[in-house]
């Protein structure tokens, strides 16, 4: 048994409100196989094909590209926030439609989890985001998304990496436990490139437990993270890994939560099929050319 395994679910054999309890104990669950990889495979093809287009459209302008050892070694020009973007968080509406994003939104696990949570019959989807990590640059440092999310105060966050990762490409560590409170925070600046990365990170004196307090388990495709406002969470990343990773995440907010034209989200009524069976292990085809593009620009 691992110190964390009570925070691990199987979503063929989840129980909900155990998962729903575990969230609020501990800030984060990690549901294993719970959604379907063929369709996610869908959508990292789709998310990286839209990166290369973004990415032609900085070559266009003079820039470096986003797929080069350049854009993470410095020795270009940097244009206006492009810096953040190389760092990787994209607005959804850049990669995706809004058919393709509602598809991602309505997956039943989490849309169960999530009412379950809220104690609510139904959800509502909040803001969304893609992002690219690649592992030379340094980790998002430890922070609560309440620490910038104020708006908002009753949302989940769901976390779903588009390939294996937290192994040979970046993934996520969290501190599991109830935190009391959003924790007064201090605003660091990393340099990056010719640009500067504000961060809203907790007070080190928070964030130093045990290392064994520290969890950052591998995630394949079809696992996914959930955790709420108040968990203490960073990027996850080791001078081993070779790969960049992307992933997208995205609210599930109460319905008592401030949001602007709601997307409302209800568990259906058949079981969702996320058996390897019916989704078989795929590999998406991009994460061995990024790979390999990776390795030679590193070599």
């Amino acid at each position: 048994m691992g110190k964390f395994d009570h925070l691990e679910f199987d979503a063929r054999t989840i129980n909900y409100e155990k998962a729903a309890d575990a969230l609020r104990n501990y800030g984060c669950v990690l549901i294993r196989q719970g959604l379907d990889k063929v369709f996610l495979s869908q959508v990292a093809a789709l998310t990286h094909g839209n990166l290369v287009l973004f990415d032609e459209d900085i070559i266009d302008r003079g820039g470096d590209s986003l797929f080069t050892d350049a854009n993470v070694r410095g020795n270009h020009q940097v244009f206006d926030n492009l810096w953040y973007y190389k760092i990787g968080q994209f607005p959804v509406e850049w990669i995706y439609s809004a058919e393709m994003m509602e598809k991602i939104y309505r997956q039943d696990v989490a849309i169960k989890i999530a009412c379950t949570y809220f104690k609510s019959e139904e959800a509502y989807a909040g803001a969304a985001f893609v992002h690219r990590v690649h592992p030379l640059i340094p980790a998002i440092p430890f922070h609560q998304d309440g620490s910038y999310m104020i708006e908002l105060n009753d949302y989940l966050n769901v976390w779903i990496p588009l390939m294996t990762c937290g192994v040979d490409a970046p993934g996520m560590e969290y501190i599991p436990r109830k935190e009391p409170t959003i924790y007064p925070v201090e605003n660091k600046q990393f340099s990056f490139q010719q640009g500067l990365y504000d961060f809203i990170t907790v007070n080190e004196s928070i964030t130093h437990v045990p290392e064994e307090g520290y969890w950052h388990p591998e995630l394949r495709l079809g696992d996914f993270f959930i955790h709420n406002p108040y968990v203490i969470h960073r990027s996850y990343s080791v001078p081993s890994m070779l790969r960049e990773r992307l992933s997208v995440n995205f609210l599930y907010c109460s319905p008592s939560a401030s949001t602007k034209k709601p997307i409302v989200l209800k568990p259906t009524t058949t079981t969702q099929d996320c058996s390897p069976e019916a989704s078989p292990n795929v590999k998406p085809e991009f994460e061995r050319d990024v790979e390999a593009n990776f390795v030679s620009q590193t070599a």
